[in-house]
């Protein structure tokens, strides 16, 4: 959570089977790290130290062991006229790409 009364938090959901994960929050301070596994069919919370004052902050979810997790950030203000909540699903990406095998074809630049 912040000072501004944002609180920032991850909600992971293990579907099938227990998922281990690792959670890093990276910023403009030193990075925060926690792992955690959620048994199969559950959901878990974890608080983020995330500061609304920091706009490089990121948040990174990583499999480590087990079946899937789904993901999504939550960012909620208590307001005078009740709860604000700001949603946002933590999506797949490709960390690391193969490629292909170069082959040395003599000529095949030249005419």
């Amino acid at each position: 959570s912040s000072g501004s009364g944002t609180r920032h938090r991850i909600a992971l959901v293990a579907p099938d089977a227990p998922a281990t994960v690792s959670i890093s929050v990276y910023g403009s301070g030193a990075p925060w790290t926690r792992s955690l596994t959620i048994p199969g069919g559950a959901l878990r919370w974890v608080d983020l130290p995330a500061s609304d004052n920091d706009p490089t902050a990121s948040a990174v979810v990583t499999p480590l062991s087990g079946g899937p997790v789904f993901a999504t950030h939550v960012a909620s203000q208590l307001l005078a006229d009740g709860p604000m909540l700001a949603l946002s699903p933590v999506l797949p990406q490709r960390a690391t790409s193969t490629v292909p095998t170069v082959a040395v074809q003599p000529g095949s630049s030249v005419r």
